[in-house]
């Protein structure tokens, strides 16, 4: 049973880079929401490119878009999973300027509340799963951005995540 689906979020957001939805998973609602957090020189390929942004200027408009306009809607859900490219490595490494530093304070003051199982699994890590509290990681593992061959498939590597949850 298909649920709900927002591909809006926020005006703070470019569109395209959010999608939030509701499914039915052994009869509970549960809420998925997929992420693009701009990186920082998005204002340079960015569709509205005519704007003159400051580097990382992307990403803290949609980290606040997320914390102010889309949480108050979904971050008590229970059973919420949100999945995506942050752009942003979870612990930082390395030193930081001003601006990024910025960045990583707007990523945990949105983020507050939310498990991110995928935090400090490998230095160069950007993608990431944040969940509800009620979610628990089961198992964990990754996927190569090259095939067994080493024919890049994406320029990302991958990770999936099994979940399990707290009934209601």
């Amino acid at each position: 049973m298909a649920g709900k689906v927002d591909d809006f979020g926020s005006a703070a957001m470019e569109k395209g880079r959010f999608i939030s939805a509701t499914t039915m998973v052994e009869d509970e609602e549960w809420t998925i929401i997929g992420v693009c957090i701009p990186w920082r020189d998005y204002p340079k390929v960015a569709p509205k490119a005519e704007r003159k942004m400051e580097l990382w200027q992307g990403a803290c408009q949609y980290l606040d878009g997320l914390r102010k306009d889309v949480w108050p809607a979904v971050a008590k859900r229970p059973w919420t999973a949100l999945v995506g490219d942050f752009n942003l490595r979870i612990p930082p490494f390395g030193g930081y300027p001003p601006v990024k530093s910025e960045v990583n304070a707007k990523r945990k003051e949105t983020f507050v509340g939310w498990l991110i199982p995928t935090s400090g699994i490998q230095r160069r890590f950007i993608d990431h799963i944040a969940m509800s509290t009620d979610l628990r990681v089961e198992k964990m593992r990754f996927i190569s951005k090259n095939a067994e061959d080493d024919t890049p498939l994406s320029d990302h590597n991958g990770v999936v995540i099994d979940v399990a949850h707290e009934p209601s």
